[in-house]
């Protein structure tokens, strides 16, 4: 009887540590794609008119590049949120980036 949880619990452990690779390779490409996240980059600090004191909520933050974005285009506070775990390192990321003060709670 105590085999089988075990079992149950490696099998769960490895679908999870499956997934979290998986959801880490996917922010990897999206932050590899250097148009795309230049074109972000781009058209915000091109229209830093429309972040200019303005609250930014950023659903789906991932690792923070396009809060950071919005915070460096004049926002006054950048609110990020995402429900993978890649929140973490986000917040080290703004942090490293001297944004914590401008972006929270990725």
């Amino acid at each position: 009887m105590n085999i089988l949880p075990c079992m149950i619990n490696v099998k769960i452990y490895s679908k999870i540590e499956h997934l979290i690779n998986k959801v880490n390779f996917c922010f990897q490409e999206m932050l590899k794609d250097e148009v795309r996240t230049l074109t972000y980059r781009n058209s915000m600090w091109h229209n830093k008119h429309l972040f200019k004191g303005k609250i930014v909520l950023d659903v789906g933050c991932g690792t923070g590049i396009l809060s950071m974005f919005a915070a460096k285009a004049g926002a006054e506070h950048v609110y990020g949120i995402d429900m993978s775990g890649i929140v973490e390192q986000a917040k080290q990321i703004v942090e490293r980036n001297g944004l914590a003060d401008k972006v929270g709670s990725c």
